[in-house]
């Protein structure tokens, strides 16, 4: 045990050496890799530190039973008996710690829970264990993220994968693998037949980008979520992502509601944790065994590796339907409403009304209320609502049938990952746009834009101030300008700022496109810009979202839509450094006339179409020469 120990220590000190090397810290995946290491090994090495001071200790004492005093030698006795307990106990520890771990016990989970046999039934049992699992992680104070799941009409889940992350997660829920069965006798059978139902759970290690290496050229990336055309021209609530590896064939979706950039880097984790049990299974030779044995087929022949059995009992409604089938008049109702049955009636009614995302509209709103996460409203489900809570959740779903935006009731919009107040004064940021940010961060990490690692760039039109707060939360040494005709929305531009930490970081002008900048003689490196790009002739046909509760200033492009994208077009060059790059969204129609003006301006050396997820062609790069 000891010369294992020795290896140990050796291999702890030369990490230690390692970790304080320049190149080690500048190679972050590196870094991660030997930190992750350093720290398993701590545990072991401070033990032995121990065990080590207490052995010098018996060994000091043991000189003292020589001693000619009597008492001295009962003192010297009584404490050799006492470290020689707590080394005994630290030798148990020492053993303990050497035993081969797993290594994914450390590591955070991804949980998929489908239903399987028992139609409605099973979907309502994987709802329960959905929650089960849930609560365990609040008493356990581990974090739960949902990354996709598919609701049933009653409350019920076809299927859930959420994020668990916290310390040695995998290691307390990997043996919950396996297909799930219970039996029990619903309240819709006449008959009193017991039904068995099954679901199917997968409990797979988060994988990290170092233990996964996906080529991008793999990927095909879809939004399956998307109307019309994009961009300006509508406001959606949800920015759902399908994410396809041509490789090994596996699909992805994640649905959270607000951004396709969070919706891809979560897919990527669904992704890369796939991967990594497929590879592991490939290691074992036996793949298709091995993800079979896992979660089967969810038919109620498969093995059951666990079972759940409630007999007996049956199974409650879940909810009481509401007078006049799920009206307004039944959410004015005076009974008392869990959230469960207060989202399904809410989404009947939203359904009915053609309210976009009826659902998730309902369960953003309810959250919004109680201050919590659309995760904590499903782990909560049966918890009641107090009349004030109801009085004011009428007064919300009341502003959406009025169309109002769920942005502007609730006042926030997520982007890029942050979360930005937004208003009446400002356009929402709208998913598409992010691909802006995604082409500027990579000219920056390719070394393309001419200012180098100290870039000057120009975000015109900021309007919220979203893409040059993205800019500035990814390109850290960055000289950061954003401007807009109206001080509203700058007033709004700086507050979002402040709240991510970059206030300092960026210059907030007030001005009309880039006059006021050619006249202050400032160039840059980076213009990027979402500049109205609605035509005339489109406003009166845009959905009420739109067109009856955002700026006009942010939308009306003029009579064909081109009116400010030709004076960027025009303006920009001499405002840019040489080589310096232009990034402009706008509507995939735009882009051949936008093209041909760029072509025509001999200070411009190149141009090409970037695509949004969609698939559509929405932002125009071009370089200056």
């Amino acid at each position: 045990m000891f010369a294992k120990i020795k290896e140990i220590e050796d291999r702890y000190g030369k990490l230690e050496e390692d970790l304080a090397r320049p190149e080690v810290i500048k190679d972050q995946n590196l870094y991660r890799k030997l930190a992750k290491e350093h720290g398993g090994l701590s545990p072991i090495i401070s033990t032995f530190r121990e065990y080590s001071a207490i052995e010098e200790e018996i060994e000091e004492s043991r000189t003292l039973l020589d001693d000619p005093d009597p008492e001295m030698k009962k003192l010297a006795k009584e404490e050799i008996d006492a470290l020689s307990a707590d080394r005994d106990r630290l030798e148990e520890k020492l053993k303990h710690l050497l035993v081969p771990k797993d290594p994914n016990d450390e590591k955070n989970i991804i949980l998929e829970i489908r239903a399987g046999t028992g139609g409605d039934e099973a979907a309502l049992f994987a709802a329960e264990l959905f929650r089960m699992y849930g609560r365990y992680t609040e008493l356990q104070k581990w974090k739960t993220e949902i990354l996709s799941q598919n609701i049933t009409g009653i409350g019920g889940v076809k299927e859930v994968i959420v994020l668990i992350s916290g310390q040695m997660v995998y290691s307390r829920l990997k043996l919950e693998s396996g297909v799930h069965r219970v039996q029990r006798v619903p309240e819709t059978e006449t008959q009193g037949r017991i039904h068995t139902s099954a679901v199917t759970i997968a409990v797979l290690p988060e994988a990290e980008e170092v233990d996964v290496e996906i080529n991008p050229e793999d990927l095909r990336i879809d939004v399956f979520r998307a109307s019309g055309h994009g961009g300006q021209h509508v406001n959606v609530t949800d920015s759902a992502v399908r994410i396809t590896h041509l490789p090994s064939g596996l699909v992805v979706s994640c649905q959270d509601e607000k951004s396709q950039h969070k919706n891809k880097a979560k897919g990527m984790k669904v992704l890369r944790s796939r991967l990594l049990d497929q590879q592991q299974a490939e290691q074992q030779s036996k793949i298709s065994e091995e993800r079979k044995s896992m979660v089967g087929s969810g038919d109620r022949s498969e093995k059951i590796r666990n079972t759940r059995r409630a007999t007996g009992h049956g199974y409650r409604s879940p909810f009481d339907p509401f007078p006049g089938g799920g009206t307004q008049r039944g959410i004015m109702s005076s009974k008392t409403w869990t959230i469960k049955e207060l989202l399904q009636v809410t989404s009947d009614y939203l359904t009915e009304k053609k309210i976009e995302s009826p659902r998730l509209c309902a369960e953003i709103l309810l959250a919004h209320l109680l201050q919590t996460t659309r995760v904590e409203l499903y782990l909560h489900f049966e918890k009641p609502l107090n009349d004030r809570e109801i009085e004011t959740y009428r007064a919300l779903i009341r502003r959406r049938l009025a169309r109002e935006p769920v942005q502007h009731i609730t006042g926030v919009q997520e982007f890029w990952s942050m979360d930005f107040q937004v208003g009446p004064q400002v356009l929402i940021p709208r998913p598409e746009s992010e691909v802006l940010v995604e082409q500027a961060v990579s000219l920056y990490k390719r070394g393309r834009i001419p200012g180098g690692e100290h870039p000057q760039i120009l975000d015109l039109g900021t309007g919220s101030g979203a893409l040059a707060i993205a800019v500035a939360r990814e390109i850290k040494e960055a000289s950061i300008w954003a401007s807009d005709i109206s001080e509203e929305a700058l007033n709004i531009a700086r507050i979002n700022a402040e709240r991510h930490g970059v206030g300092e970081r960026i210059q907030f002008k007030k001005g009309d496109l880039l006059t006021r900048f050619r006249s202050e003689e400032v160039t840059f490196d980076l213009i990027l810009s979402n500049p109205p790009y609605i035509t005339s002739l489109e406003f009166d046909a845009l959905p009420p979202e739109v067109r009856n509760f955002e700026p006009m200033l942010a939308l009306d492009g003029r009579e064909e839509g081109l009116y400010y994208i030709q004076k960027i077009i025009l303006q920009s060059p001499e405002t840019l450094n040489d080589h310096g790059w232009l990034l402009l969204e706008m509507d995939p129609r735009q882009i051949p006339k936008a093209l041909e003006l760029i072509s025509k301006d001999d200070r411009y050396g190149h141009a090409a179409r970037i695509r949004d997820y969609s698939n559509r062609e929405r932002v125009v790069l071009s370089q200056k020469k």
